[in-house]
């Protein structure tokens, strides 16, 4: 059997480490990014900072690994992230790149067969929100208030009840179910992702990168006994490198074997695009006068006079795509 053929598989997965709480699921990645940085190698991954603003950064230190976990619902600026890639595996150094799957994929074909050292990390993506947006909305959000932190997952009421968190300087805190705020909801139904994301080339099970992460929505379903309040993740291992990587690691996480189309069943964006909101237009007219959060509402919980406008426009929209 050769390696196409052996590859991808995928188990469920979850680490026990504190870690995981600071984590979108199964703590996977905190795992593998200290296991690099102790065998002396390098993580580069996304960050944010206060202003709502996602990047790439490289750490070769513990302390700041902390910065490059949870998921970041905004695209990230890679900036020069890919040339230090490139600058570190020339120093014959182990490096750990996490991103988009189209980050990753651009990241495979920049460095080419050079990947000896190299593990490529990506994710189930549903798309990857305007970055404009989301600095918008924290800058509503805080009226004036300096922001310390922002997390888009916190866990302290469970994996699959998270919140959209964002820690002020002086002690406060903006705390909200993800079922009811403005940001994530205009996230997940699909009112600003970015064109591309809405035809997106980068979908499926086998992949350029060499390990494949996400969330495993619907475990208490398929494999009950494997359920963890804290997060469990899916993991796809791509090819051998990627096996041998995670034999590094294995006996810091619970693995379990599963089928890949129990995962596809709850968690579709590992093989399909998301399509773009029919209303995505009329919020983008909205958001610059009025805000994100009123664009929002005006969408999704509208007034009478914004439920008629927004039939009336579903309507034509229906008949112009005949």
């Amino acid at each position: 059997m050769n390696e196409v053929e052996r590859y991808p598989v995928c188990y469920a997965g979850y680490s026990d480490s504190d870690e995981r709480m600071l984590s979108s699921s199964g703590g996977i990645f905190s795992v593998a990014a200290k296991h690099v940085i102790k065998t002396g190698g390098v993580v580069c991954g996304a960050a944010i900072d206060e202003k709502g603003n996602v990047f790439h950064k490289c750490v070769e230190n513990i302390d700041e690994l902390s910065d490059l976990y949870g998921s970041k619902y905004a695209q990230s600026n890679v900036g020069r992230s890919y040339a230090e890639v490139k600058k570190y595996l020339k120093e014959g150094r182990k490096v750990l790149f996490c991103g988009t799957p189209c980050q990753a994929n651009a990241l495979a074909g920049i460095v080419g067969e050079n990947r000896e050292n190299l593990i490529i990390m990506d994710f189930v993506c549903h798309g990857v929100p305007d970055p404009e947006v989301l600095r918008k909305y924290i800058e509503e959000q805080a009226q004036g208030k300096a922001v310390k932190s922002i997390c888009f997952r916190d866990k302290e009421k469970g994996w699959q009840d998270y919140q959209f968190r964002i820690s002020y300087q002086d002690g406060s805190e903006y705390k909200c179910d993800f079922r009811e705020n403005e940001y994530m909801h205009g996230f997940i139904h699909d009112l600003y992702l970015r064109p591309s994301c809405c035809n997106c080339r980068f979908k499926g099970i086998k992949r350029k990168s060499d390990i494949t992460m996400g969330d495993f929505w619907g475990i208490q379903e398929e494999e009950p006994d494997f359920y963890d309040k804290k997060g469990v993740s899916v993991i796809l291992i791509q090819n051998e490198h990627a096996d041998n990587f995670l034999s590094e690691i294995r006996s810091d996480l619970f693995l379990k074997n599963i089928d890949v189309n129990k995962v596809i069943k709850h968690n579709p964006s590992l093989v399909k695009t998301s399509v773009e909101d029919v209303m995505s237009k009329v919020f983008y007219r909205d958001y610059p006068r009025k805000g994100v959060k009123w664009a929002v509402n005006a969408i999704w919980h509208p007034t009478k006079l914004y439920a008629v406008r927004n039939k009336l426009y579903r309507g034509l929209k229906k008949v112009l795509c005949r």
